[in-house]
């Protein structure tokens, strides 16, 4: 499961999709950027996760990602009008990292990468939320984007429901709200 996904060309990158996944509350299709894979990756091997099934694997790790992505959105439960939203139609979750460049909401696509004398090697580069939105997950009825929002940006799909984040999504769910945009 961890090596089957697709890469979905975005820009000069890729993005990496995993479909179909099966969460205890929801079917989705889950997208997240190579460093997010490589994050992921790491704290599943290192016993940050929850699994579903109770015993490690880090082929699980796309399952238990996307189910603690949605926990961390909804500790106690999706609630029921976006529950039934996410599973009458096509549904995917997003996972990436935000920064706010020259006022828009971006999502990093590389960390970047610096050799030992401080030489940048891979630049950081970004694509705009707006364009993940109206180009790759334009498909979807719902899309929730769990990328940290920093300048709490709003944003709205040209169709469908858009769940986002205003201000850094993560396990703290006092650092963020989650804004629910479209017709539910």
């Amino acid at each position: 499961m961890v090596d089957d996904f697709e890469r979905v060309p975005i820009g000069n990158d890729h993005i990496l999709k995993y479909s179909g996944l099966i969460a205890p509350s929801a079917t989705s299709d889950f997208y997240m950027t190579r460093l997010c894979y490589g994050e992921n990756a790491l704290n599943y091997c290192r016993g940050f996760h929850t699994s579903t099934s109770g015993i490690w694997s880090l082929e699980d790790m796309p399952q238990a990602a996307l189910e603690a992505k949605l926990a961390m959105a909804w500790p106690s439960g999706i609630p029921e009008g976006i529950h039934k939203q996410i599973n009458s139609g096509t549904f995917t979750v997003f996972e990436g990292h935000g920064a706010s460049v020259l006022n828009q909401w971006m999502v990093s696509m590389s960390g970047g990468c610096v050799n030992y004398f401080g030489k940048i090697i891979e630049p950081i580069t970004f694509v705009r939320v707006e364009d993940l939105l109206g180009d790759v997950l334009k498909e979807y009825d719902t899309v929730m984007l769990a990328v940290c929002n920093p300048e709490r940006m709003q944003m709205k799909r040209q169709n469908g429901v858009l769940i986002y984040p205003l201000g850094n999504f993560g396990p703290d769910r006092n650092e963020f709200e989650l804004v629910v945009s479209g017709n539910i």
